[in-house]
């Protein structure tokens, strides 16, 4: 159903601006003809896009990821991990995408019941967070970090220092822009 609602606002938004002659020599130019006629057989592929999702009820908590981005779970003790195993196809920039045929078929789904040791703290982020870290292990830190913070400083302090955090990051790592969302659970 979700993957459906994207296709048909995608299919509204080409019916009422569709790809102009400019954009179509620019594309051309910097991809190609046959890229071009890829993208005219299929014109959702110009929308491409990932989705990360957490969803917390009192009875259960959903993650839902396609694409690159990072997820992490960060326990009540601290501990942060990646909750999905990495998928193999995600690498040098390609990802899956809701502009895929398959799309419902890349979709990893975890869930955890209320008899489930359920995470504090879960971090959603482009992709951009993650490539600034020269090792997996820094990048999961800032999960512990964050849920530390998060009790001792409390979240108004997080959220006012968090876009300077995020700068700084980018700055000193990817470059790439990072979005990021957090799910406390305390």
């Amino acid at each position: 159903m979700l993957v459906r609602a994207w296709e048909e606002r995608i299919i509204e938004d080409i019916s009422r601006d569709p790809f102009t002659k400019k954009e179509r020599r620019r594309f051309v130019g910097l991809y190609g003809s046959d890229a071009w006629e890829g993208l005219e057989a299929n014109p959702l592929l110009a929308y491409g896009a990932t989705l990360l999702v957490a969803v917390a009820t009192k009875s259960a908590l959903l993650l839902v990821q396609i694409g690159d981005g990072d997820i992490v779970a960060v326990s009540p003790c601290g501990a942060a991990a990646r909750p999905f195993d990495a998928d193999p196809r995600l690498f040098a920039g390609e990802t899956t995408s809701l502009c895929q045929n398959d799309a419902v078929t890349n979709f990893c789904v975890r869930t955890y019941s209320i008899t489930d040791e359920r995470p504090s703290l879960v971090l959603l982020s482009t992709d951009g967070y993650a490539n600034s870290y020269e090792e997996d292990a820094g990048f999961l830190r800032v999960g512990s970090d964050l849920l530390a913070m998060l009790r001792e400083d409390g979240a108004a302090t997080v959220q006012r220092e968090l876009a300077a955090w995020l700068e700084e990051v980018s700055r000193c790592g990817s470059g790439d822009d990072i979005t990021l969302g957090a799910l406390c659970l305390l």
